[in-house]
Parts: structure tokens; sequence; C-alpha cells
């Protein structure tokens, strides 16, 4: 187990006497060199007027647990914690709170070893031999600001700019996620894939805004179906997948119908020369462990045989009929 050592905490006689005061800098530091944890706690009451709170944790591997159960204002990580393990540590420490810059601390200023950090994600480098707090506050400042900036880049890589769901790439990542957690776990989801039926017959009688419109509707339309903790995502063009967790195969019976009438609502609104609906497939995360290729293939080819089935029933000049889901 690795050690962790409150050093430096603000005395509630300095709070008093210094009122109102600048902010304090809470500080994880991932080190077991003893000098670290001495020039952090020297750097802690650097300031005079202010106690900077420092918490030093030994071991990197135990460093997610602290992140993911108390806040920080940066994470400063020893160069000498970063072999291979080490480096893939720093990345889960830059996903679990990406809005919390973390720094490396290094003896020298090799090239190769801040390369690898920074690939890492660690959004800065600081030398032992020229460690002060101005330049460790800058640090953190620069740091925090470049952390808010690639989690805007990232989320903004992730969302459709239209329907501001999950694009194609975002869902991807999470539903892997899911998959992996359901082979893990054994628990059931269900896989869905839709087509809006005749966007191309609305972008040619009544122009493209008004297709935008009905994309939006139907996005608006799989997100009120679903709960909020399903995944629900345009994933390019007219096509819409979504990951309801933790159901059994027969929720299609429930979903599929569900989405049917939150389509007929969002249809009543827009105005569109033609009701909105959309053709769509489901299928099961089956026991066992299936892979999200695998899922992502017989839920698309049960909604074009739901498709087909429609565009059958028109041209035999009758609406389509009511069918039972088509849950692969």
């Amino acid at each position: 187990m690795g050690m962790s050592h409150p050093l430096s905490l603000v005395p509630s006689t300095l709070r008093a006497a210094h009122a109102p005061r600048a902010r304090v800098c809470r500080l994880l530091v991932v080190s077991a060199r003893v000098e670290d944890a001495a020039a952090f706690a020297a750097l802690g009451h650097a300031d005079g007027a202010d106690a900077h709170e420092i918490v030093v944790e030994q071991r990197l591997a135990t460093a997610p647990h602290r992140m993911g159960t108390e806040a920080f204002d940066a994470v400063v990580v020893s160069a000498d914690a970063l072999d291979s393990a080490g480096l893939a540590t720093l990345t889960r420490l830059t996903e679990l709170v990406p809005q919390t810059p973390v720094l490396v601390l290094a003896s020298t200023d090799e090239p190769r070893q801040t390369v690898r950090a920074i690939r890492s994600g660690a959004q800065d480098v600081l030398l032992r031999s020229e460690l002060t707090l101005p330049r460790l506050l800058r640090a953190i400042a620069c740091g925090r600001e470049r952390a808010a900036r690639f989690t805007e880049l990232r989320d903004l890589s992730l969302t459709d700019p239209l329907t501001h769901l999950c694009n194609r790439r975002g869902f991807l990542l999470l539903a892997e996620t899911h998959a992996r957690h359901l082979r893990r776990t054994r628990r059931q989801s269900l896989l869905l894939f839709a087509d809006v039926d005749g966007l191309k017959a609305i972008n040619d009688e009544s122009g493209h805004l008004a297709g935008d419109r009905a994309l939006r509707a139907c996005g608006r339309a799989l997100r009120n179906a679903l709960r909020d903790s399903d995944i629900v995502a345009r994933f390019g063009g007219d096509e819409f997948a979504a990951v309801a967790l933790d159901v059994t195969p027969g929720a299609a019976l429930v979903l599929l119908p569900r989405i049917a009438q939150m389509l007929e609502k969002q249809s009543s609104v827009l105005g569109l020369p033609r009701p909105l609906t959309m053709s769509v497939g489901a299928a099961p995360f089956v026991r066992g462990g299936s892979t999200l290729e695998d899922v992502m293939e017989r839920a698309d080819r049960a909604m074009y045989r739901e498709k087909r089935r429609r565009r059958s029933a028109l041209v035999d000049g009758s609406a389509a009929p009511d069918a039972p889901p088509d849950a692969a």
C-alpha cells in the first residue's frame, strides 16, 4: 500500500488573520522521494500569507483511486515512476479527471522523457532544480487552461453539431467500453439502429433546412424515448444508433413503439409535408461475450429488413402495418 501524508494544511488561525485571502491550491504529489515531499512541503508555505495543501502519494498505482475520491487542483508525478506501466497509469489519471492538469517532475530536461509524458497526457514537465512556488502555480494555471481547451475539443470531436448527440466516433468509443463491461459482468443490453424514412423526399420537397429540422426531431425522439443513462448517437447521414443499457431483448417490444410515439409528437410541431417515421432494428448483446461489431451487424440487418417491409407495404398501397419489433 502506498502511504499518503497531508504535509501542509491551512491553520485556522491563519485563516482568521488574513481574510479575505487568496485561494488555496490543493496539490497531489506522486513521488517516492523523501526530498520531493520535503520540497513541496516547503513550497506549501512559501508565499507566507497562505498555506497550500500538499498531499503526497508514494505509489503511482494508487493515485487513480485518490483522484477518483478527492478533488485536487493539479497532480505532480515524479518521472521516476514513468516506466511503461507508469505511462499507462498517467494516461488513466488524465482520463479520470480530464479538467485537472497532470505535471511531471523530472531531474533533467530529457527530450524523449518529456515527449513520452506529454503523449501520455501530461500538461507540462517541471525540473526539480528550477522548482519555485511562482513557477509551480504558473504551470498549474497554464495546465488547467490547456486541460480545459483539450476537454472542449475532445467533446466537440465526439458530438454531432446538428443534433448534439454523440457522433459516430463518440458512439463507438462509449459502446465498445460498454461491450467490454458486459463481457465481464454477463449483463444484458440492447443495441438499436434506426434509419429516417423518406429524408431525401423531405429535402427535395421542403429544402435542406427542413431536412435538418427532421434530423433534429428524430434525435429528440430517440433521446426522449430512452433513458438519460442510455447511449444515443447520430451515426451518420440519416442513421442513428443507441444502446439501451441493462435491458433484456424483450425490451424492444416496449422501446420501438415508444420511439414511434415520440416521432409522432415531434411531427405534429414541425409542420413537415409528411409524418416522421424511422425504420428501427434491434439486436441484443448475447450473454457470454458478443463483440460490438457482431451486435452492430445484426442490428443493421434487422433495420434493413424493417425498411424493406415498410417499402413493400407502401408499394402495396397501404400504410406500413404494425408488426412485432425485429430484434435480431
